[in-house]
Formats: C-alpha cells, sequence, structure tokens
C-alpha cells in the first residue's frame, strides 16, 4: 500500500530542526509586543548602541523583535518548501542548511539594527 503523505516520507530529525525557528520566531513576537521598558543587562536587545539612551534601547527592542519575528517566519515557510521539494533530503544536510539560515538570521538582526541605531541615534 502506496500513500503520498508528505510527512511519511520525510525524516523526524528533519521535522525537528524547525523547533529552534519556531522558539525564535515566537521569542521575536514576544518581544515585539512586550518589549523591555527599562534599559537592563538581563534580557532584550542589550549592545553598547542600544544602551545608550532610553530612546534608542526602546527602538532597538521593537525593531531587532521585528526583524526577529518576520525572517523567522520566512524562515520556516523557506524550510517547508525545501522540504516539500526534496521530500528525500538528508538529515544532516537539511540541519546544516537550517543552522546556517538561523545564524545569517541572527547575524542580520545584528547587523540591520546596528545600523539603523547608528543612523538614528549617531555616534554619540
Amino acid at each position: 500500500m502506496e500513500t503520498n503523505n508528505l510527512a511519511m516520507n520525510i525524516p523526524w530529525e528533519n521535522l525537528s530542526m524547525f523547533l529552534p525557528m519556531i522558539v525564535i520566531a515566537i521569542t521575536g513576537f514576544y518581544f515585539k509586543n512586550n518589549p523591555p521598558k527599562k534599559i537592563n543587562r538581563m534580557m532584550g536587545y542589550r549592545t553598547k548602541s542600544s544602551m545608550k539612551s532610553q530612546d534608542a534601547w526602546d527602538f532597538a527592542q521593537v525593531y531587532s523583535s521585528s526583524l526577529l519575528f518576520n525572517w523567522s517566519l520566512a524562515g520556516i515557510v523557506g524550510m517547508a518548501l525545501q522540504l516539500y521539494t526534496q521530500k528525500s533530503m538528508n538529515p544532516t544536510s537539511f540541519a546544516i542548511t537550517s543552522i546556517c539560515l538561523l545564524l545569517s538570521i541572527v547575524a542580520g538582526v545584528f547587523y540591520f539594527t546596528e545600523k539603523e541605531l547608528k543612523s538614528n541615534f549617531g555616534e554619540k
């Protein structure tokens, strides 16, 4: 008996690679809607430039969280499309691709947030 069920053809290891991206999306969504109000060293987007002033802090929290949420959703869609088009993808290859995508998203969030902080709040 042959089935065309997509989930049956995809190794569970590939499906487990969605978990980190989902956690990142949830984190971005949470901090986008509940950004830390006061500058602190415990949570939020914490860099020297974001902690220079309250205005920079407030901007960085919302901006970085929005990028993190939107890009991780795009990453989830991209991963799903990759699995759909390459149903028998090797779990190791998919894991490497997923980790590279995740690291690219995190690096991109830092790069673009710092760039926006510099252009909006300058070097004080």
